[in-house]
């Protein structure tokens, strides 16, 4: 049980970075900030998803390594 909390806590962790990432990208566009600044934030916001994706995965696998189903447990 604990390693699935710590699997659901680097999944909102990992949530909380891509949000950040996502509201420094939006500031950029607002802002109309330069297009080399907003690729790049582009670019974090890309990588920022597939970690959140990644971490999902992880927590799916070990639910389903526990139970089988992939709900929880």
């Amino acid at each position: 049980m604990r390693e699935r909390a710590g699997l659901v806590a680097e999944v909102a962790r990992r949530v909380a970075e891509q949000q950040r990432a996502a509201r420094r990208l939006a500031g950029l566009q607002i802002a109309d900030g330069p297009d080399e600044a907003i690729a790049e934030a582009l670019a974090e916001v890309r990588q920022a998803t597939l970690r959140v994706e990644e971490a999902e995965e992880h927590l799916a696998a070990h639910d389903v390594a526990a139970n089988g189903t992939g709900g929880r447990t």
